[in-house]
């Protein structure tokens, strides 16, 4: 499908936006273990700027991403301040 909508997986649930039937542009992705990722996704995968959540809603991760994983400028959390 095209456009903004909502897909339940087996592991969690995306919700933002579509382009021949993959996640593209902004969206937002919980997982069932409570992980979360908000940003941009491109051809089905995480690609450009995003953030990570650990389930207790903490910011693990902020910064680039490239092929469904950082990659790039970003900087990394812990439970105190940034590592």
């Amino acid at each position: 499908f095209h456009g903004y909508g909502t897909l339940a997986e087996m592991k969690g649930v995306y919700e933002g936006y579509f382009v021949n039937g993959l996640k593209e542009g902004k969206g937002y992705y919980r997982g069932v273990n409570g992980v979360k990722y908000k940003g941009d996704y491109k051809n089905g995968v995480k690609e450009g700027l995003g953030e990570i959540y650990n389930s207790d809603d903490t910011l693990s991760y902020k910064g680039e991403f490239k092929n469904g994983l950082p990659h790039g400028k970003g900087t990394a959390y812990n439970k105190d301040r940034a590592i």
